[in-house]
């Protein structure tokens, strides 16, 4: 099987909406996640020039699976209400828009942007940090494969250093080929070598390895064949390998500098192959790169240079805005509200210079009660406090109605529901815009079940952004309200509330966590599984585990399907975490800019900023 520069995921094709506004950005998207995911995107095959791709058909719904029964055991009722015998059939999805788009590339330029945040404690070690390193290195270094911004499906995967790849019969080798001119801002020549170097050290067991490492439960080992090809077995197929090996934290690295024994956290050490040069570094101020003028790939970058601003306060981002001083936000990470960014939107497409652009779901928050902890290891508490929460106003108030309702996985994609079926399902459901009585009623009764007919009292920790503060208290006006639970309310600054949220400090916690992939995978590796950084519940189902390795190692989206659909299930029946919402965000972008589209998280965007360009200048 060989495919020629394009790699499409099947498992990619979501159901994503143009979307209008954003949800501010939360204390725990800039947590470093830990998934130990597994699966790779089912390939399509190679398009001839000219030829128009088919719509992937989307699979109709299947009946949640139940457990298998010993002989002669009799099933049991669960006495939480199951949303539906049979989930709804999914909706067709939408191709996403493309975003302002030139024909004709122009060169030169500086282009602005802000950034949230200069390099953090891990600096420019990209292996060891996440995110952050992620979009600083961006712009200096390459990928194998990298998401395609060049497209209207920015789930689109392409070559970077690879141009082409092949997969053995047995479906667990990828033979990569790479661009023979390919090179190192020294000269020397980045080969084979350094891409299993890279491989070996992303997975390396003895390192801190917590963004890298989500390759780990699928790699086995590399070959190389030639300076220019290498065979990468995988320990099983896997559905997502190809989507989590073109985020942008995965880049390549040269083994003969790395293996010099260099501090890659210092900015000093940095040696990339990609389209820009670190120029200029002024600590908390700003970062700048220039044009690469011996870049391997013929023709890019269009641009002179990059200058990012380190801009941490939502007043000061609308401002450079407004002012020009930036021309685009770096990510969807800008500290602006959901008012501030509606508001921005609304002023400067009234002066043609430029606009907001919205995506999601980028992150999902939720309500993470200690199992532990009494009265939360009751099952009927929890339960009760799913159907009792009012998810629409958290998403009319803290994202502008551009949110969705907090389905275990994010509704409207091949994995799940829509937000329509959502929304009319128990926990979910309201009746004439209020929460819908009966689900208050069923709520009441377990809570007298449990024991607690007259409530409990009970703390939540959050951090201080919009998410923390609003959302908190909105927790604890209904659960007083519906429930008599009384929540006390302890805003924490981010040191603390880390530390508090590491050694699980608490009784209730609302966080935040952003989406690396739209994937089941991610949600499963993450959160869902015992042992997991992001399990803040301490949660262990056995048959969740069994779950998840079978679907990580399906690579048949309708079989995929059916075991989502069943963990589903076993969520919504034993509720380890109370699902709120789904946020999107957004970036500012200028309309001087050109051939940008936006990704749906703030992870699968590709940073390196080789394509776009401005029209007629980098300047409002």
């Amino acid at each position: 099987m060989s495919h020629n520069w394009r790699f499409k995921p099947m498992l990619f094709i979501p159901l994503l909406l143009v979307i209008t506004i954003i949800a501010a950005a939360c204390g725990g998207d800039d947590e470093t996640p830990v998934p130990e995911p597994t699966a790779t995107p089912e390939p399509t095959a190679t398009l001839a020039p000219g030829e128009t791709p088919q719509p992937t058909p989307t699979p109709t719904a299947v009946p949640i699976p139940t457990a298998t029964l010993q002989p002669g055991e009799t099933p049991t009722a669960t006495p939480f209400p199951s949303p539906t015998p049979t989930l709804p059939p999914r909706a067709t999805p939408t191709p996403r828009p493309t975003a302002i788009a030139a024909p004709q590339p122009k060169r030169g330029d500086i282009l602005t942007m802000m950034i949230p945040y200069g390099p953090r404690s891990e600096g420019f070690d990209g292996y060891a940090g996440g995110w952050n390193p992620a979009y600083l290195n961006a712009p200096i270094y390459n990928n194998l494969v990298e998401y395609d911004t060049e497209t209207a499906d920015t789930l689109d995967i392409r070559g970077d250093i690879a141009k082409s790849w092949e997969l053995s019969e047995d479906g667990l080798t990828w033979t990569f080929f790479l661009h023979e001119n390919a090179m190192w801002h020294d000269g020397m020549p980045l080969t084979t070598n350094d891409i299993k170097f890279s491989l070996d050290d992303m997975t390396d067991t003895e390192k801190s390895r917590p963004w890298v490492g989500v390759i780990k439960p699928y790699y086995d080992n590399s070959v190389v064949v030639d300076e220019h090809t290498i065979d990468v077995t995988m320990k099983y197929q896997a559905a997502t390998f190809f989507p989590y090996l073109a985020l942008d934290f995965m880049a390549i690295r040269p083994k003969h500098h790395v293996e010099t024994g260099v501090d890659m956290k210092l900015v000093e050490s940095i040696l990339g192959s990609g389209a820009y040069r670190l120029k200029d570094y002024e600590p908390d101020v700003r970062i700048e790169y220039t044009r690469n003028n011996e870049y391997w790939k013929p023709g890019l970058p269009y641009l002179d240079g990059l200058r990012y601003f380190i801009i941490s306060s939502a007043g000061t981002v609308t401002a450079a805005h407004k002012t020009g001083q930036v021309l685009m936000s770096n990510s969807m990470v800008t500290f602006m509200t959901n008012a501030e960014a509606l508001q921005l939107k609304e002023q400067m497409e009234g002066t043609g210079k430029g606009t907001v652009l919205f995506a999601g779901p980028a992150s999902h928050v939720d309500l993470y009660p200690r199992l532990d902890r009494e009265p939360f290891g009751d099952v009927r508490v929890r339960q009760a406090m799913h159907l009792a929460l009012h998810r629409q106003p958290f998403i009319d108030i803290l994202t502008r109605g551009q949110g969705t309702l907090g389905w275990p996985f994010a509704p409207g994609y091949w994995f799940s529901p829509s937000e329509e079926e959502v929304a009319q399902l128990p926990g979910f459901r309201e009746l004439n815009g209020e929460k819908h009585p009966d689900d208050i009623a069923e709520a009441q009764r377990l809570m007298a079940e449990a024991g607690f007919p007259n409530g409990f009292k009970t703390s939540v920790i959050a951090g201080g952004g919009l998410d923390g503060v609003e959302g908190s208290q909105l927790i604890a006006d209904q659960l007083k309200r519906f429930l008599n639970i009384d929540v006390t309310i302890d805003i924490q600054e981010h040191a603390t509330l880390n530390d508090n949220r590491s050694n699980r400090h608490f009784e209730m916690l609302l966080q935040s966590l952003g989406l690396l992939i739209i994937d089941p995978e991610d949600m499963f590796s993450r959160v869902y599984r015992d042992g997991v950084v992001s399990n803040y519940m301490g949660w262990d189902n056995a048959r969740i585990e069994e779950i998840f390795q079978a679907q990580s190692r399906e690579v048949d989206r309708g079989k995929r399907q059916v075991l989502a659909e069943e963990a589903t299930q076993i969520i919504l029946d034993e509720v380890p975490k109370i699902g709120l919402y789904f946020v999107v965000r957004p970036m500012y972008i200028s309309s001087v800019i050109k051939n940008f589209n936006i990704s749906p998280t703030a992870y699968s965007q590709n940073y390196k900023y080789e394509t776009i360009w401005c029209d007629p200048e980098c300047k409002q």
